[in-house]
């Protein structure tokens, strides 16, 4: 019940999407049920004149985007196969890997992607990798039939169709562009994001100036809160010195040992604090620290101008963090995303006997599903199992 009432929102809004699914239902072509597919033609003329404009440069972008293909392919699996086994030996490890869903807070996640910047992100990032697919096609004069809007349940996303029967009869090195071209532009636009990112994170700084750092969460039990402490102070001073950020904070409390007093001044008063010991750390018992900034000047324009930055930097940062995770997710070798894809054909390449690369090709697929699988749902399992027991 906690988690229909905190997410109640976000559950409302994937609940109309799933209303106006059925409604329209037979505009809609449906695999296994739960994928939905509206064909569209949209963005197929611009395919075509880009690919007939830059033919060259795509096909190149195409083939550069092979070796990162599957350079990210033996990447991704390897640290799957790390981070699981860190996650089962280590009880505090956090797992690298997380089902997104903007809007839900996921048990057991740390990761919490907001409904409506998550949602323009995602259509943005789905929406430049799969005209990446379709550029790269038709500028080997690969026929694509159609574009449109997926559903995978109320998650929305984008696709493209080339004909199958075409694309299949193409030398494998034109296949294993195309399959990449999608990723390597994920990867592309990480890159470009970041670039962007580096320049408003300084100019919205510019505008502002440190004022201390506010506690987010206090450990049960421990002196902060029974001191009397309260989520959402914020910290100004320790021991009688100002400070602004948490790290001239820290430089003041690090040489502290356990059973010291230690003088905590917030914007609500002044708490005397006895520090305890554990695994053999020092502890107040304050978590989730987040230094807090004031604007410099808070004449309307300011105001303005921050606010526009601060919501671009949000949607740049979701778009960075999301670009990058579906871009390397979708390159693991299983099934029929592009990465399986990408395995099935140099299979199918490398070994004569087709039943033989099936089978192995089967294998591959299986191992990446369990310890993909493992990765996401481990932590909630573990989360719940604490809960309960």
């Amino acid at each position: 019940m906690s988690f229909v009432s905190e997410n109640k929102y976000a559950l409302l809004f994937y609940g109309i999407i799933i209303l106006l699914l059925f409604i329209y239902r037979k505009k809609f072509e449906f695999h296994a049920k739960i994928i939905a597919l509206y064909k569209t033609r949209i963005g197929l003329k611009l395919m075509d004149r880009l690919a007939a404009k830059y033919r060259s440069i795509i096909q190149i972008f195409g083939y550069c985007g092979i070796g990162i293909g599957f350079s990210a392919m033996v990447f991704i699996v390897v640290i799957l196969t790390l981070n699981l086994y860190n996650l089962i030996t280590k009880p505090d490890a956090v797992s690298g890997v997380s089902p997104v869903i903007p809007g839900i807070q996921i048990p057991g996640s740390g990761i919490f992607v907001p409904l409506v910047i998550g949602w323009v992100a995602l259509f943005v990032i789905v929406v430049i990798h799969e005209f990446s697919h379709g550029v790269v096609a038709r500028a080997h004069n690969i026929k694509v039939k159609s574009s449109g809007v997926l559903f995978f349940g109320p998650i929305m996303g984008a696709f493209v169709e080339p004909d199958e029967k075409e694309f299949i009869k193409r030398d494998p090195v034109v296949q294993y562009s195309v399959f990449a071209a999608g990723s390597f532009s994920n990867i592309i636009l990480a890159v470009v994001v970041f670039i962007l990112l580096s320049g408003i994170i300084p100019l919205k700084n510019s505008l502002t100036e440190p004022i201390g750092f506010s506690v987010g969460g206090l450990l049960k039990d421990l002196p902060a809160e029974k001191a009397g402490i309260k989520p959402g102070d914020i910290i100004i001073g320790i021991n009688g010195k100002e400070i602004t950020t948490h790290e001239e904070f820290q430089k003041e409390y690090q040489y502290t040992r356990p059973g010291e007093d230690v003088t905590i001044k917030t914007t609500s008063g002044i708490f005397t604090i006895k520090t305890v010991e554990k695994d053999g750390t020092t502890l107040m018992g304050i978590s989730n620290l987040k230094d807090e900034v004031k604007q410099k000047n808070t004449s309307i324009i300011y105001r303005l101008w921050f606010a526009i930055l601060s919501l671009v930097e949000e949607f740049f940062k979701w778009v960075y963090i999301l670009t990058l995770g579906i871009g390397v997710i979708n390159l693991l070798p299983l099934g029929p995303i592009d990465g399986g894809r990408m395995m099935n054909t140099a299979l199918q390449q490398m070994i004569k006997d087709r039943k033989k690369a099936f089978v192995i090709f089967s294998r591959i697929t299986a191992f990446c599903i369990i310890i993909l699988l493992l990765n996401i749902f481990y932590p909630g399992i573990k989360f719940l199992a604490g809960k309960i027991f």
